[in-house]
């Protein structure tokens, strides 16, 4: 007696590739994920790369567009910097807006000549698509990239002779 032979059917040919493909999935899911957090480790390294160039900038803009006594305790206002947008292509293709404030951490305030005032600058990186003002930024979470830097800097009031 001869058996014949029957071939698959299509219903059985459907579950066996889903089973594969949710195999796959996670085979799939996490160099993807890994993938994801290399770029977003390669976009927070070009951020600092950039940090030390803008803040001698800020630096020695600091001694022009901040008078001694518009400095506060408090943290300033943000202060952008219009004229530096970042951007990188290729597969980084982001767009940074970025801004500072400054605050004070310390001051001699006992001895009249010369001050002294230890600031802190701080320097935002916001993505431009996403971004919509500073100050709401500052109550989100993850949206802002920042870096600190400190700042040494003394005063000495012209001396009038009589």
């Amino acid at each position: 007696m001869l058996h014949r032979r029957r071939s698959f059917l299509l219903l059985e040919m459907l579950i066996a590739l889903a089973i594969l493909g949710l195999g796959a999935g996670f085979f799939i899911k996490i160099p993807v994920w890994m993938y994801k957090g290399q770029l977003q480790n390669l976009q927070q390294l070009e951020l600092a790369r950039e940090a030390p160039n803008l803040f001698i900038q800020i630096e020695q803009a600091l001694k022009t567009s901040h008078p001694w006594s518009s400095l506060q305790q408090q943290r300033s206002p943000v202060f952008p910097l219009d004229d530096f947008i970042i951007s990188y292509k290729g597969f980084l293709n982001a767009t940074y807006k970025v801004g500072y404030t400054l605050q004070i951490k310390a001051e001699n305030s006992e001895n009249p000549l010369p001050h002294y005032r230890l600031l802190e600058c701080k320097i935002y990186f916001a993505k431009a698509d996403t971004f919509s003002s500073w100050e709401k930024l500052f109550t989100q979470k993850g949206k802002l990239t920042s870096f600190s830097y400190k700042i040494f800097i003394s005063f000495v009031p012209k001396v009038t002779s009589l």
